[in-house]
């Protein structure tokens, strides 16, 4: 078996694939409620005690499963106290890379969810494919140097600007830094563009992991579509990618080559940018103009306005294909972001048939879903 830098053991390359159903299950529930009896995990993965014996009996024998005191007995229960059981942090832990324009943060997470260390590198800067695999495996190696337990897989979330090319040349680098990780690491490796990583991070989170589109709007403009339990990755990685729907030909140069791209007007250097020649007044970051929105000033709210209805044109595209009822638009717009997400679902209303089900909220964009979403990426297969 392979080792690491630290002198750690490699999971093999198969611990993910040769879990069963009922394994997933039950590490689903341990990682979901921490510690459970054989009764309890009975009752709630809707399997036999004979299966959830064996089942737990197998994860106890490999180390991922250990025992942890007993439950407390109810005055009328019958017979011994029962046995506890609770996933093990020692036995493994999965890898998240999110990689930046100018940074790599990496992430150790167990099958519970514990984090065990963070580490932050510099990104290089235009890199080939080998220069990008060599700084993305040190990096690897620095995170699980003196980790406890074996690497059971490793998530990467990779922005599509990196890739320079058409959708054949991305899928082709995708599958090469995943072949090239599990050879390095002998283990799982999942390779996904970062804004699907965030949508994985924002449906693992959800109570009821209903169907929904995810909008990031930040230098750029990202689209997430989570459909039937599952994030949508198309056949080339581009499900959902509206942000290059042309909405003005003679707008502005979008980074794609073509102008006037709804990502050339919604984003946040944009929105900052057009509230100056709006207003005339200095510079104001997004939050504060959200908030000048807020309490009515006629410059910020034309500004968001504008905004929303050319984002209108795309996210309605997405819901008249999937009626997809529910929009997350995750932005850094501040305390009031729910001024723009109001301005959304106004202009989604009046531009589509009726849809009573349809709802935008905004979540504050949180830098760190980016990184347990890709950790999400190779964890999620180890998960029912």
């Amino acid at each position: 078996m392979p080792k690491s830098s630290g002198g750690t053991a490699i999971a093999s390359a198969s611990f993910v694939e040769r879990l069963t159903a009922s394994e997933r299950r039950i590490i689903t529930l341990l990682a979901r409620h921490g510690a459970l009896t054989k009764r309890a995990l009975s009752t709630r993965a809707s399997l036999s005690w004979s299966t959830v014996v064996k089942v737990v009996g197998r994860l106890e024998k490999s180390g991922l499963v250990r025992r942890t005191g007993t439950a407390p007995r109810r005055p009328d229960d019958g017979g011994k106290n029962a046995y506890l059981y609770r996933l093990d942090d020692a036995y493994g832990y999965v890898i998240g890379v999110d990689v930046e324009y100018r940074r790599m943060r990496l992430i150790a997470n167990t099958l519970s969810g514990t984090v065990l260390r963070t580490v932050e590198r510099e990104s290089p800067r235009d890199p080939g494919l080998k220069q990008f695999l060599r700084a993305i495996s040190e990096a690897i190696d620095a995170t699980g140097t003196g980790l406890p337990g074996r690497l059971l897989g490793i998530g990467v979330g990779m922005p599509l600007w990196l890739v320079h090319g058409g959708p054949a040349v991305r899928r082709e680098v995708f599958r090469r830094v995943e072949a090239a990780l599990a050879g390095r690491f002998g283990t799982a490796a999942r390779v996904h563009n970062n804004i699907r990583a965030y949508t994985t991070y924002l449906a693992h989170g959800r109570p009821v992991a209903g169907d929904f589109l995810l909008v990031t709007i930040r230098t750029g403009l990202g689209f997430g579509i989570h459909v039937g339990g599952a994030v949508m990755r198309g056949a080339d990685g581009l499900a959902g990618e509206v942000a290059h729907l042309q909405v003005d030909p003679e707008g502005p140069l979008c980074r794609c080559g073509k102008r006037g791209c709804v990502e050339t007007f919604v984003n946040v250097e944009a929105i900052v940018r057009d509230y100056y020649r709006a207003a005339g007044r200095r510079a104001l970051s997004l939050p504060q103009i959200v908030d000048l929105a807020d309490r009515g000033d006629p410059a910020a709210v034309s500004v968001l306005e504008r905004a929303s209805a050319r984002l209108s044109t795309a996210v309605a595209a997405v819901i008249l294909v999937l009626d997809v009822a529910e929009i997350v638009v995750a932005a850094a717009f501040g305390r009031k972001g729910r001024v723009f997400a109001a301005m959304l679902e106004r202009h989604l209303k009046g531009a589509i048939f009726p849809h009573p089900g349809l709802r935008v909220r905004y979540d504050s964009l949180d830098s760190d879903g980016f990184l347990h979403g890709a950790a999400l990426l190779v964890l999620r297969d180890c998960y029912e």
